[in-house]
């Protein structure tokens, strides 16, 4: 999910780039007092890292101290809608983590997504070093020994983070593909990404982290399409359309590859919109070892879990790619949003390798996206969808909006629980940079700084963004929890790690059940 200039980049300010340093980036080679820490894996955590190295909102305590001198991110981002995988922060280290060591290098790289929050980990235990020095396979990172070139240099903001600069369009001269690896983030849990079972629990450990909210999102044709079968019309939480848990898994899974298939119940759609082409269902879906995709397969048709849960789904699977049928392969969350888009017209649709295909449209078209993208990513077109105009919304799933209301309430199920790993042998996982691993996975979903990360994500159907999981910081204290109480303390209610590790395979339960609470999710 590409969400790192989503938020720091909401206000950015150009002309900024000759102020003072306290840490100069031309000198990270020669510092000999920095803690080197290289995180891989999920997109969607990448807020939540920043904020662990920017937060400013007691009693969290973040990595970084900008009182003791200027923080830095650099990025290769040159577009804030779209950014590119890589990101730094450079700063001078709190002294509450008690390092030897006073300077802090926090790196993140997202190529590949969840798959790389655990694969090259266990590939670097195999090797015996902790590193991917001898590792073709492992995880390669900004190497900011290249002193960053050509970056557009800003005042950040991110909301309730410590004054710091952001530097995007940056150039490398090299990449670093030696990097002793300290831990990595897996939207799922690993083997639901691909990463060897077995390997997983010889190697490494396991700890909860944020919880992910999901959403179904579609095409500004489907939604019309549906509006009209449902009687609903505008752009308001009021107008969404509502599809069933079974429709979406008939959807995603091809099995419902029509419009007309998934109304054979007695409902109907008339004649809007009047210039779509087809009422064929395109589907616009993730790479294979996405943690994005991974969450949908799991959610909607048990792929990976060996059939638990029930349904009879686990032998469905999202089709690969398929021109000819509609079904095309993306990178990126920003990239879903256009491939959802391009299905509204009669054009080209680009795929993953960079591809055009005809849409054969317009035609209506499904995606699987996180809900912490804000209304620069969830924006309707007209309606009716006549003109062709592009745009994405989301539907309810059993008549309930994926507000985080509604997921403390136990009313929108579509979640999965962020896996934060690292080497389980301390020899390979010890010293400064595993302190510093450590205070993240303690401090990752802290709600002061969720709540602030998620003032991006106020859509029109309400409040979306990720959960704190009840695990770490209990349950919401307000039952049931309004839009305005989860927004303040955006504490999950239910879990997936009742038993201490994610388990997203199962479907998730009250933790700490009060009466009351249970209540109001028999």
């Amino acid at each position: 999910m590409t969400l790192v200039q989503k938020a720091v980049a909401a206000a950015l300010v150009a002309g900024v780039a000759g102020s003072a340093h306290a840490l100069d980036i031309s000198g990270y080679a020669s510092d000999k007092s920095v803690v080197n820490v290289y995180v891989g894996g999920s997109t969607a955590v990448n807020i939540a890292l920043m904020y662990s190295n920017l937060g400013n909102d007691s009693p969290f305590t973040a990595l970084c101290d900008s009182s003791k001198g200027q923080i830095d991110l650099y990025t290769d981002a040159a577009d804030k809608a779209n950014p590119h995988a890589q990101w730094m922060i450079y700063c001078v280290a709190n002294t509450s983590l008690g390092l030897a060591a006073k300077d802090l290098a926090f790196f993140k790289e997202s190529t590949l997504g969840s798959q790389n929050g655990s694969i090259p980990l266990y590939q670097n235990a195999e090797n015996g070093s902790g590193s991917n020095a001898t590792n073709p396979n492992g995880l390669s990172f900004i190497n900011a020994s290249d002193a960053p070139s050509g970056c557009v240099t800003a005042t950040g903001a991110l909301p309730g983070a410590q004054p710091y600069v952001v530097h995007q369009s940056c150039s490398f001269t090299t990449i670093k593909t030696t990097a002793n690896i300290t831990g990595g983030v897996s939207d799922v849990e690993a083997p639901l990404v691909g990463a060897n079972p077995a390997l997983v629990t010889q190697y490494l450990s396991a700890a909860p982290g944020l919880q992910v909210v999901w959403a179904a999102p579609v095409n500004n044709t489907f939604y019309r399409m549906l509006q009209e079968a449902e009687g609903l019309s505008g752009n308001t939480a009021g107008g969404v359309p509502s599809l069933t848990h079974a429709q979406l898994a008939g959807i995603y899974s091809g099995v419902d590859a029509d419009v007309s298939t998934i109304f054979n119940d007695g409902g109907s759609i008339n004649s809007e919109p009047t210039d779509a082409a087809t009422t064929a269902i395109a589907i616009c879906r993730r790479e294979f070892g996405s943690g994005t995709e991974a969450s949908a397969e799991v959610f909607w048709l048990n792929e990976g879990c060996g059939g638990n849960g029930g349904t009879n789904a686990s032998t469905l699977v999202i089709p690969a790619e398929n021109a000819g049928a509609g079904v095309i392969e993306e990178t990126s969350t920003g990239n879903i949003a256009g491939c959802l888009k391009a299905f509204d017209g009669s054009g080209s649709v680009t795929d993953y390798l960079g591809t055009a295909y005809s849409t054969g449209g317009p035609r209506p078209a499904i995606g699987i996206i996180s809900s912490e993208n804000g209304p620069s990513t969830f924006v309707l077109g007209p309606a009716p969808a006549a003109s062709g105009q592009g745009g994405v919304g989301v539907v309810k799933v059993d008549g309930a909006l994926p507000t985080l209301e509604n997921v403390a309430n136990g009313s929108y199920p579509f979640f999965s629980e962020d896996v934060l790993y690292n080497i389980s042998n301390t020899s390979l996982y010890t010293g400064d940079a595993a302190t510093v691993w450590n205070a993240v996975k303690t401090n990752i979903g802290t709600p002061s700084f969720l709540s602030d990360g998620n003032e991006n994500y106020q859509n029109y159907w309400g409040q979306s963004g990720d959960l704190s999981p009840p695990s770490i910081y209990n349950p919401p204290s307000v039952f049931p929890a309004t839009a305005a109480s989860v927004f303040a303390s955006p504490n999950g209610a239910m879990t997936k790690s009742l038993s201490g590790a994610p388990d997203n395979c199962d479907p998730a339960i009250p933790y700490g059940v009060t009466a009351t609470y249970q209540y109001l999710n028999q």
